[in-house]
């Protein structure tokens, strides 16, 4: 599959390596509308990659950046989530099936 590129210019340096990936849902009613509210420079959020509804993939943040995903978010004693995580949005979830909170790995 390839890879579609839509830079976002919501992004900056990392100050930490990659360590986690957080995965998202968008609750937007279509993949267009997400990846107009990732790149938009307003908006001030972004993330590494979106999956849309037919599984395209769309780069939006090339992965040696800190995209804006997390917001202050903390972590196992990270403090700074989107410095330490790639982010990865999905459309939307199903009407039947809840969001998720993080949790510790069993």
């Amino acid at each position: 599959m390839m890879t579609i590129d839509t830079p976002s210019p919501n992004f900056d340096e990392r100050l930490l390596p990659v360590s986690m990936i957080v995965l998202h849902y968008t609750g937007m009613p279509d993949a267009s509308g997400a990846i107009q509210r990732l790149t938009s420079p307003d908006a001030k959020v972004s993330s590494h990659y979106l999956i849309a509804e037919d599984g395209q993939v769309v780069r939006m943040v090339p992965e040696e950046k800190r995209a804006w995903h997390a917001g202050t978010s903390y972590w196992r004693g990270v403090t700074d989530v989107n410095s330490a995580s790639v982010g990865i949005e999905g459309k939307r979830l199903p009407a039947d099936v809840s969001p998720c909170r993080a949790r510790p790995a069993t």
